[in-house]
């Protein structure tokens, strides 16, 4: 076995400790709080059909087409076979777009009842609203979000994004930027809904998107042979599974012009009456609050049977968007948010001990990540205290006790499941992952 995987001790809940914050090192796994059912955010009530009754009809061709270019592809493509431990997933590009939209030019005064063509897109006035689409063509794209900026929207305006499946999120109130949640389909439709008499003051750009790589949809992305479904486990291998299925996340950010993908997990407090989504990732996943801004977190979204195949995130998947960085270090590689959206009602918090398992010699970790962005995958992991990091790891910045050093008992990780908790048998959190390191590296199933 010439493979370690390494775990960062759980810092954050040091943190908490050391400030005063808890008066114990211990919260045990929490369920959905009624907090829940009272802050979530309702549901759009508008649908895509309706969408397009205002403004008349779909337009017929697209403002931009978008595409990756056969660099971004083999960039890409590279990265996914030669990912390293402590770098976050590659996944897509950011394309620019650069549509400024601006619509004081409309005279709404003389419309009549009918869609007129505007700024590369149609638009329409009944019912004192007026609304403009445009279309963008994405056909060669795993998933396709968008970044608005120079957000100008009076009180009551919408900016709605979707696609030709009814696929539908609403955007108001949302400052002056904006990356939209992920869209798949040949081609996505920006709409504005506004009241006739304030559609002078909308303003805004389109101004670049990020473009998924696509993946197969018959099969999981290229993952290792011992990568396990976590649908294939049950009870029996873990008793707290079934938590922990609700408060793992997939999610994807953006930086430097790159979409990537981590793994991460919602974190209980320490009053059982409150409902804070405080969420643990890797410090090499999200380090920058602007960065954090971009997150997309995807729950329980896993197989819908044991070894069933896999697919890009299926449409209906529950997802948020946005975070606040609250800490992070590039010492233990821990990273916490706090989500800007809450979870599904039915997510779990997962409970946390800081009680150090780094020397606790064969003891039993847990962990359900998102390897290569695939659904959640089910791995178990054994302390071995008897590895020399220097020796074996050839690096003095990976010290036991700040990590924790294990190998792989059923399944494994893989890029992609960088930040992923590492829980115990009672279903507490003790750390989070930051990759592998050994002889072997390139093989996740020799560990």
């Amino acid at each position: 076995m010439d493979r370690n995987t390494l775990t960062e001790r759980l810092i954050p809940i040091v943190l908490l400790v050391a400030s005063g914050a808890v008066s114990a090192a211990e919260v045990l796994p929490q369920p959905p709080s009624a907090a829940n059912e009272v802050r979530s955010a309702p549901a759009s009530t508008v649908t895509v059909q309706q969408l397009r009754g205002r403004v008349g009809r779909a337009p017929s061709s697209a403002a931009a087409t978008l595409a990756l270019t056969d660099e971004d592809r083999e960039r890409l493509s590279l990265n996914a076979e030669a990912a390293v431990s402590g770098k976050p997933f590659m996944v897509g590009a950011v394309k620019p777009i650069d549509i400024a939209i601006d619509l004081k030019p409309i005279d709404v005064k003389a419309m009549g009842d009918q869609t007129y063509a505007f700024a590369d897109g149609l638009v329409r006035a009944t019912e004192g609203e007026l609304n403009w689409a445009i279309r963008l063509d994405t056909g060669d794209s795993g998933g396709t979000r968008l970044l608005l900026e120079n957000i100008q929207l009076p009180e009551g305006a919408k900016i709605h994004v979707y696609n030709d499946a009814g696929d539908l999120h609403s955007y108001t109130d949302v400052g002056e930027r904006l990356w939209t949640h992920t869209f798949t389909g040949d081609q996505l439709y920006v709409q504005v809904e506004v009241a006739e008499e304030d559609s002078d003051d909308v303003r805004f750009t389109i101004a670049s998107a990020m473009l998924r790589h696509p993946v197969p949809k018959d099969r999981c992305p290229d993952n290792a042979p011992c990568i396990m479904d976590a649908s294939c486990a049950t009870a029996t291998d873990w008793p707290e599974i079934d938590k922990a299925r609700k408060a793992i996340a997939y999610i994807n950010f953006i930086e430097d012009g790159w979409g990537y993908a981590c793994s991460g997990g919602l974190l209980a407090d320490t009053d059982p009456d409150t409902t804070i989504p405080y969420f643990l990732t890797a410090d090499h996943c999200i380090n920058d609050p602007n960065v954090a801004a971009t997150v997309e977190a995807w729950f329980d979204y896993r197989t819908p049977d044991c070894n069933h195949g896999c697919q890009p995130v299926p449409p209906g998947t529950f997802n948020t968007l946005g975070a606040t960085l609250i800490q992070h270090s590039a010492v233990d590689d821990h990273s916490l948010l706090v989500l800007d959206e809450l979870p599904p009602e039915d997510a779990w918090y997962l409970g946390w001990n800081s009680t150090p398992v780094a020397l606790a010699d064969g003891a039993m970790l847990f962990r359900l990540s998102h390897p290569k962005r695939a659904p959640q995958a089910f791995s178990t992991h054994r302390v071995d205290r008897t590895v020399d990091p220097l020796q074996y790891c050839g690096v003095t910045t990976l010290p036991r006790g700040a990590y924790i050093f294990s190998r792989n008992v059923v399944g494994a990780t893989e890029p992609g499941s960088s930040g992923a908790p590492v829980l115990t048998a009672s279903g507490q959190v003790v750390g989070q992952l930051y990759g592998g390191c050994g002889s072997n590296i390139d093989d996740v199933c020799d560990s």
